[in-house]
Formats: structure tokens, sequence, C-alpha cells
């Protein structure tokens, strides 16, 4: 569990409880720049068990992007694909965890 008096706080005993942090976690990441202006980037996540009763995960995300022009970017995203959903952070009493659904979608980035 996580607490935080206030924002300015530098109590070392204030802080992470050891039940927000995981014993095991790793990240891969992969960024590739493919021809006809296109990108692919992926991750691959896992997070160890946390004491506060969420169970290990692992994620996968990924992106394929194009630019179609100096302004304007396409992308379709895939987020948390291994699963519908998973528990991520624990709240004060540990009964109602933050859970991360599944999700995919088009982006479009303008940039002027």
């Amino acid at each position: 569990m996580v607490i935080f008096k206030d924002a300015a706080n530098v109590d070392s005993e204030v802080g992470d409880s050891g039940t927000g942090t995981p014993r095991q976690q790793f990240q891969v990441r992969s960024a590739l720049d493919l021809p006809r202006h296109f990108a692919w980037d992926s991750s691959l996540d896992y997070v160890g068990r946390l004491a506060a009763g969420i169970p290990a995960y692992t994620r996968v995300d990924t992106r394929l992007g194009r630019r179609i022009n100096e302004h304007l970017d396409v992308s379709a995203v895939g987020q948390n694909l291994l699963s519908p959903r998973h528990a991520e952070f624990p709240d004060d009493v540990g009964v109602n965890h933050t859970l991360v659904a599944r999700s995919v979608f088009v982006k479009f980035t303008f940039k002027f």
C-alpha cells in the first residue's frame, strides 16, 4: 500500500510499504521504422505478484502507425492483448483493485 501524506513529504517512513512493489518485473520493448513511413512498436511486460493480493500478470502492447504527411499520423493500437483484464493497483483497504482492460483503438495525431 502506498501512502502519501502530501506531495512535498520526503520522510523515509512514508511511502511504499512493500505491498505496491513486485519482487520481480521486467520489460522488453522494440521500435521499428518500416518502409513507406510505417512504424511498429511493441512491449512485453511481466509484473510479479504483489503482497496486496494482486496476482502476477504479463502484458503485451503493440502499435502499428503510418505517417500520412508531415502533419498527420494514423495508428492502430492494442493494449493488454493477452487477457481481457488484470488488476494493477490496490486501493487503500485492499478490496477494490484498479482493473486494466484489454483495448484496441485507432489513433489520429495531428501536428501543427
